[in-house]
């Protein structure tokens, strides 16, 4: 099979800027996420093999995994691309999808001053239900970059930010909220319009259950996040960039403890399939009664 000459390609690529997105894409591999912190009960899950483990500190996982913390348990994840998540008590949440293209090696000490991420890459997350507060790094989106939360109320798509977001599920139904410190985002509500979130604003979402079994969002509304909330999910978020400082270069380097590249296609395919389903323990305290008036 002839190929084209290496100038014909580039002229190719900058003609076609979604060719030029493809090539990129598909430069992505599996990346690290390394476990910073963990406080009480926390495991994790593989969904290729259900292996379980407990979630250690200097752990490394991959895409294709579950994280489950208990009522005393809490974790500190750093992504290879400078990203940083608390997993609070009570969560349960799935890493669907973690890729990164190459990129030059920067100690986990440079991650943390970089404005921007240091290559494209592909974040899904699953928050099945409980709470989580996250940094991005100004993503690479006219390269392919993307990170989404989804959760049973919606979806979140992060594009460089401070953020948090809760879920609270019941046989009764759902609330939950998103909320921006410092950046922008959306969030797509179940069968609802795009909400676009800006600096101190959060969302908060009600979903009830139909006559089928299906949530139902029944209120959507858009407000100030509060000076309260605010601070606390800096507080998180600067602790979270903190422990890049315990950790050398060499620490992302290896294959994973958990996940990552053990998980291929079909796997990925079959856990995206499951259900979000709640764990029984959770009540719905987080959410109501921090509504505002007003759905943009």
């Amino acid at each position: 099979m002839n190929r084209l000459p290496a100038f014909l390609l580039l002229a190719v690529l900058a003609l076609n800027p979604l060719a030029s997105l493809h090539a990129q894409e598909g430069s992505m591999k599996p990346a690290s996420i390394l476990v910073a912190r963990v406080t009480g009960t926390v495991t994790v899950s593989d969904v290729a093999t259900a292996e379980l483990k407990p979630l250690t500190r200097g752990m490394k996982i991959g895409q294709g995994v579950t994280i489950n913390t208990g009522s005393d348990g809490s974790a500190v994840l750093l992504f290879s691309n400078g990203s940083t998540l608390t997993v609070k008590p009570e969560t349960k949440l799935g890493i669907d999808e973690y890729l990164q293209s190459p990129a030059d090696k920067k100690a986990p000490a440079e991650l943390n001053k970089l404005e921007g991420e240091p290559s494209t890459s592909k974040t899904k997350l699953r928050l099945i239900e409980g709470d989580l507060v996250g940094s991005v790094k100004k993503l690479n989106t006219d390269e392919g970059s993307s990170f989404e939360v989804s959760s049973p109320i919606g979806t979140a798509g992060i594009r460089g930010t401070t953020w948090s977001m809760s879920v609270r599920v019941t046989q009764d139904g759902a609330t939950g909220r998103f909320g921006i410190a410092v950046g922008n985002g959306i969030f797509i509500p179940l069968s609802g319009a795009e909400q676009v979130v800006g600096s101190d604003v959060e969302v908060t979402i009600t979903a009830n259950v139909d006559a089928n079994g299906d949530l139902v969002i029944s209120e959507v509304n858009t407000g100030d996040m509060g000076v309260e909330l605010e601070q606390a999910i800096t507080l998180d978020t600067n602790q979270a960039i903190e422990d890049f400082n315990d950790f050398s270069g060499q620490d992302f380097e290896g294959g994973d403890d958990i996940g990552g590249n053990n998980t291929n296609q079909e796997n990925t395919n079959r856990q995206r399939a499951q259900p979000n389903e709640p764990a029984d323990r959770v009540t719905p305290t987080q959410g109501e009664g921090s509504s505002t008036s007003g759905p943009q």
